[in-house]
């Protein structure tokens, strides 16, 4: 839980928190580390989140290329 206070389980709260609220709680518009690489080795994950920001029903899912390519781009959010 992020707001109206940080909260839950989640290992980084504070950062996912931050980093999901920087972009409005759209997971669409996080981004990737440009200093990060990650090799191009098709393993695919899938990462969902379900739930509720700022008073709205959030259900969201993504397929990335491997392990890499999701914790370079969701930074925090998913790292559980």
């Amino acid at each position: 839980m992020c707001y109206p206070f940080v909260g839950g389980t989640h290992s980084n709260a504070e950062s996912a928190c931050r980093e999901l609220g920087a972009v409005g709680g759209a997971f669409d518009s996080l981004s990737a580390d440009p200093q990060s690489a990650c090799p191009a080795v098709e393993d695919p994950v899938v990462a969902t989140a379900t739930g509720v920001w700022c008073g709205r029903q959030v259900r969201w899912e993504r397929t990335f290329g491997n392990s890499c390519v999701l914790r370079t781009t969701t930074g925090s959010v998913f790292a559980l």
